[in-house]
C-alpha cells in the first residue's frame, strides 16, 4: 500500500548535496549547480557588467583607487578569488579607500570592500533578501536568522556539541566569528561563507572547512582559508552560522512540473510527473525519462512504489492526429526497466489521476475520469479502475452513475487501506459550482458519498485522502465563499467512528488564499497538507501543519512559507511527505520542475 503517512526516515539530501560540492540554496535564481547572478550594481554608464564595481569604485573611493579581484598562490598557482560565480574583492576598506555602494535605489548602501559587504551581497543575489544595513559580521547570523525566519535558521556553534544537536555545516552557510580578549586592538567581528566541508570523522564531528573571505587579513589579498571543526564545535572564534530552512537537491530542474513524491524507506524515494522520474536511492538523485518518444504529450500524475525494484505509476497521454484525445496510461518499473501496462479507456478521452494499493494481496486501484463524446462542453464521469495481474487496469462500474443533478464528476486521489475498505475523493458539478465528492469501497462497490462542506460555500474541490485506518481517514480540498479569483480557503476533513468532520482552518496569514493539494499525516499523528497559497501576485509553495491539542481537543494549525521569490511566474507544491525531520515537496517552480526540502517545523 502507497501509505501517505510516510514511515520516519533520515532526510539525507543536506549531506548529498554537501558530498558533491552544490551550493545549496531556497531561491530559483540561483542553479542548482550554484552559480551566483551577475551583480546589477557593478555595471558601468553603458549597462555593461564590470568586475568589482570597477567604474564606480574608481570614481569615489576616497582617496581614489582601483578596485580588483583578490587572487593567492594555491599549489603554486595564482588563483583569482572566484566562488561559484561570487567574487571576493580589494582593495580593503580603512586602509585604501572606502566607498558604499547602495544594492538597489533607497538602500543605504554597504561599505566596499569589507567582509560584510561580501556576504550580504551573496545573501541578496542567492536567496533575494534585502541586505540589513548595519549589521557587523559577528551579527550577521543572529540578526539574518531573526530577519527571516521562513529562509534560515542559526546553528550555535558552542551548543553544537550537545549530541542532541551535531549539526554540519553544509557548502554555502554563513559563518559569524567574535573574539574580544579585552584588548580593543584585537576585537574580531567577522563573517565568511563556507565553501568546502571536508568531513574526516563522521562519528566524532570532525572536518576541515574552507571559507571564502573579503577583509579578513590586511597584509595580503588572501580570499581563502581552511578552519577545523573538532568535536562538532567550529575553531577560529566562529560564534554561529546560517543555513537555508529550504534546499534544493543537487541536480538541475527541468521543463514541467512534479506531481507525486513517495518513499518505501529512506534510501528509497520516487518523484514523477510528466516524462521524467527522480530517484533518490539513500546516496544520490537520479533522473531518467521513462516514457518513448512515441508519446507526444504525457503526464505521470501518481505512482505506488512496492519496493525499490517495483513500482506502478498512472496518468495519461495525447495523440497527435485529429481528433485530439487524451487516453488512460500506465507503466510497470521492474529492475530498472519501464514496461507498458493495459489500461481501459472508456469514452473519447480519459485520465488517470491517482494510484494506490498493496501488490502482495493484489489490491490496486487506479481513478480518475472519462468523457463521453467529443461535443463540447460534455461532462466528465468518474472512472475507477482495477489492477489485474497479468490483464492491467480494468475498468469497474462504467459508466460511474453521477450525482443527482451533476453534470460532472472526477476523482483526483484514492488510499486503499485494504481488499474491503478503500476512499476515493475529487468533485462533483451542479449549476455550474463544483462540490467536493467522496466514495467509498466496501469490498464490492464503489458508492458516492458527498463530503461536508462549510455553510454558505460557493464551490468545493477535493484534492487528497489517506486512510490510516477504518475510523482514521483525512481528506483535503478548498472551498471559496463567493465566486471571485484567488479567494479559496483550505479545506480539511476528518472521519473518525462517528462519521466525517470539518476541521476548522484559520484564514490565511497572508490573506491571499489557499490551494491545498495533497495531504500526508505522520507516525505520530500529525496532519501536513501541500499546495500554494496565492501570495501577492503569483502563487508560492505552502504547508500547512496540524497539530491535535488535548486541552482543546482542536487540531491546531501553523504556516510554514518555503523561500521562493522568483518574481517571474508561479510556484506551487504537488505533493508533500514528512520524513525523519523533514519537509519534502514536488511541483513547480515556473516553467520547470520542483524539489525542495525544509524542516519539520
Amino acid at each position: 500500500m502507497k501509505t501517505k503517512s510516510k514511515s520516519r526516515w533520515v532526510g539525507l539530501l543536506a549531506v548529498v548535496a554537501l558530498m558533491a560540492g552544490y551550493l545549496l540554496v531556497p531561491d530559483s535564481k540561483v542553479s542548482a549547480g550554484g552559480t551566483v547572478p551577475n551583480t546589477p550594481w557593478w555595471q558601468n554608464g553603458s549597462g555593461y557588467y564590470v568586475d568589482c564595481d570597477y567604474t564606480y569604485y574608481s570614481i569615489y573611493s576616497s582617496p581614489r583607487r582601483t578596485p580588483y579581484v583578490l587572487s593567492q598562490w594555491i599549489d603554486g598557482q595564482l588563483v583569482p578569488g572566484v566562488w561559484n560565480g561570487l567574487k571576493a574583492c580589494g582593495p580593503k576598506p580603512g586602509l585604501d579607500g572606502d566607498y558604499r555602494k547602495p544594492f538597489y535605489t533607497g538602500h543605504p548602501g554597504e561599505w566596499e570592500f569589507q567582509c560584510t559587504e561580501l556576504v550580504k551581497r551573496y545573501l541578496y543575489l542567492a536567496f533575494n533578501v534585502p541586505p540589513l544595513s548595519g549589521t557587523n559580521g559577528d551579527q550577521v547570523v543572529g540578526n539574518y536568522a531573526a530577519a527571516y525566519p521562513e529562509t534560515f535558521d542559526a546553528i550555535d556553534n558552542a551548543t553544537n556539541a550537545d549530541p542532541s544537536k551535531h549539526y554540519w555545516p553544509k557548502i554555502g552557510d554563513v559563518l559569524s566569528f567574535y573574539h574580544d580578549d579585552q584588548n580593543p586592538a584585537n576585537v574580531i567581528t567577522h563573517t565568511a561563507i563556507i565553501s568546502n566541508v571536508q568531513i574526516t570523522d563522521e562519528v566524532n564531528g570532525n572536518a576541515t572547512l574552507t571559507i571564502f573571505e573579503q577583509n579578513w587579513d590586511p597584509s595580503n589579498n588572501n580570499y581563502s582559508r581552511d578552519i577545523s571543526m573538532v568535536g562538532w564545535v567550529i575553531e577560529s572564534y566562529a560564534t554561529s552560522w546560517l543555513t537555508p530552512v529550504w534546499t534544493y537537491p543537487p541536480f538541475t530542474s527541468f521543463s514541467g512540473e512534479l506531481n507525486t513524491i513517495v518513499a518505501t524507506s529512506e534510501d528509497d524515494v520516487w518523484a514523477i510527473g510528466g516524462l521524467k522520474l527522480y530517484k533518490f536511492d539513500g546516496t544520490n538523485w537520479s533522473l531518467s525519462n521513462i516514457l518513448p518518444g512515441t508519446y507526444s504529450s504525457n503526464n505521470l500524475r501518481d505512482i505506488v512504489p512496492f519496493s525499490s525494484s517495483n513500482a506502478l505509476a498512472v496518468g495519461s497521454w495525447t495523440n497527435t492526429g485529429y481528433p485530439v484525445y487524451t487516453t488512460t496510461l500506465a507503466l510497470q518499473y521492474v529492475g530498472g526497466t519501464w514496461f507498458t501496462v493495459s489500461t481501459e479507456y472508456p469514452g473519447v478521452s480519459s485520465w488517470l489521476e491517482s494510484v494506490d494499493g498493496d501488490v502482495n494481496n493484489e489490491n490496486i486501484w487506479a481513478v480518475g475520469s472519462t468523457r463521453a463524446t467529443l461535443l463540447f462542453g460534455s461532462g466528465l464521469h468518474a472512472l475507477f479502475q482495477r489492477y489485474v495481474p497479468g490483464t492491467g487496469f480494468v475498468t469497474v462500474q462504467d459508466p460511474y452513475p453521477y450525482q443527482p443533478g451533476s453534470t460532472e464528476e472526477k476523482m483526483t486521489d484514492v488510499s486503499v487501506y485494504s481488499s474491503t475498505d478503500a476512499w476515493a475523493v475529487g468533485y462533483y458539478t451542479v449549476s455550474s459550482r463544483s462540490h467536493g465528492l467522496g466514495a467509498y469501497y466496501d469490498g464490492n462497490l464503489w458508492v458516492a458519498s458527498p463530503l461536508p462542506e462549510p455553510a454558505n460555500t460557493y464551490r468545493s474541490y477535493l484534492t487528497g485522502v489517506v486512510e490510516i485506518a477504518p475510523d482514521n481517514v483525512w481528506a483535503t480540498g478548498y472551498y471559496s465563499l463567493t465566486s471571485a479569483p484567488n479567494n479559496n480557503l483550505a479545506l480539511l476533513l476528518h472521519k473518525d467512528a462517528y462519521g466525517w468532520n470539518i476541521v476548522p482552518v484559520s484564514a490565511p496569514i497572508d490573506g491571499q488564499g489557499y490551494v491545498p493539494m495533497s495531504i500526508t499525516v505522520t507516525d505520530d499523528g500529525a496532519v501536513y497538507i501541500g499546495g500554494k497559497t496565492a501570495l501577492y501576485i503569483y502563487g508560492r509553495p505552502l504547508v500547512l501543519k496540524f497539530v491535535y491539542d488535548a486541552n482543546t481537543q482542536t487540531y491546531v494549525k501553523s504556516q510554514v512559507y518555503p523561500h521562493l521569490s522568483d518574481p517571474s511566474g508561479s510556484s506551487y507544491f504537488n505533493d508533500v511527505i514528512v520524513t525523519g525531520g523533514s519537509i519534502y515537496g514536488v511541483g513547480k517552480n515556473n516553467s520547470n520542475t520542483l524539489i525542495l526540502t525544509g524542516p519539520e517545523r
